[in-house]
């Protein structure tokens, strides 16, 4: 009886050895290695770098030209305005957004001015042409005189050509099917979110909502009930190899959790953010047509590939729970393969 009790111990501390020993060996199998990061890091560099000047070169806005004159009607017009925002256009039109205007658009020749909707607490312009709103978030102002007129005008134009590609935005659906559940994420927990999104933007990349936090967002705009965790995405070709070596050190903003598959096959990264798991899935896109996400199935740690239409290259913009992330624009197509 004395050595059966002496036994006992002996196997809980060989059972906590396994079970330490398994959870590393399960972690080490299906994380990619930093050796691993950093020489596919110095193998795409130079794709990365060709890829963005590319992008860079493929705006359809523009702004007018430092040499731009005003016609006499048209300076007419604009002296009576005293807030107006100067955004990029096409088609040799100026178009202009102001606070002050009812709602319709207001055409003088060249000129088109709109209405726009400042929203201060939150960090986003809203301008209306009618049926369709865009909305750009994210933006610093300066003043410019144009011709004689003065003007708001985006403190980095380059950005802000980027995000007005991406800005047209798509209302949810509000469809009341899981509101009186209790959520299991908090919808403040959405304000992190952002720091996550502009953490990834800050490389040059675009995040958008995906996943079950994608359905969310259209079916309710907000979060399903009983989801655990927040998906985002993002086009492979947009990713600075670097981010992978420069995430696991990133705690101040979230802590880093795993790196499964690599660059050129599956990779998705995983984080925890007030101790909520976000995932980050990279689009990629097949030579027969479709795009395709990649991951790890629990607890088998198999390979699993989701196939999805082609996801559309030009994002737009959605407004979660006060807040605006990208999201596909072809959403209602990914989400008939979700």
């Amino acid at each position: 009886m004395a050595e059966s009790r002496k036994l006992i111990p002996l196997f809980i501390v060989v059972m906590l050895f396994c079970l330490i020993f398994r959870s590393q060996w399960h972690q080490t199998e299906i994380v990619l290695p930093i050796n691993e990061w950093i020489g596919e890091y110095h193998s795409m560099k130079s794709m990365y770098t060709v890829t963005r000047k590319k992008s860079q070169l493929n705006y359809d806005y523009a702004y007018p030209t430092d040499d731009f004159k005003f016609q006499n009607e048209e300076r007419r017009v604009l002296e009576g305005f005293s807030n107006l925002f100067l955004l990029p256009s096409s088609n040799g039109t100026v178009l202009m957004a102001t606070t002050e205007t009812n709602g319709s658009s207001l055409q003088y020749g060249r000129l088109n001015i709109i209405k726009m909707e400042y929203s201060l607490t939150n960090d986003y312009i809203k301008f209306l042409f009618g049926t369709t709103v865009r909305i750009v978030y994210g933006v610093s102002t300066i003043n410019y005189n144009l011709d004689g007129i003065n003007v708001k005008f985006p403190a980095n134009q380059r950005l802000f050509l980027k995000k007005w590609e991406d800005s047209e935005f798509i209302e949810c659906l509000g469809l009341k099917l899981s509101y009186d559940e209790p959520k299991t994420i908090p919808k403040n927990f959405v304000y992190y979110m952002t720091t996550f999104r502009d953490y990834f933007e800050s490389f040059g990349s675009r995040v958008f909502l995906f996943g079950g936090t994608l359905l969310g967002w259209y079916r309710e705009c907000s979060f399903i009930g009983d989801t655990t965790d927040v998906d985002f995405a993002m086009f492979i070709d947009e990713l600075d190899p670097s981010v992978l070596v420069k995430f696991i050190k990133e705690s101040d903003i979230f802590k880093p959790y795993w790196i499964l598959g690599k660059i050129n096959d599956s990779l998705q990264l995983t984080a925890y953010m007030q101790h909520r798991k976000v995932d980050l899935f990279f689009v990629y896109h097949s030579v027969k047509g479709y795009d395709w996400v990649g991951g790890i199935g629990r607890p088998e740690r198999q390979k699993i590939r989701w196939d999805y239409p082609p996801i559309n290259k030009r994002l737009c913009t959605a407004n979660l729970v006060g807040y605006i992330f990208h999201v596909p624009c072809n959403v209602a197509a990914i989400l008939e393969e979700f």
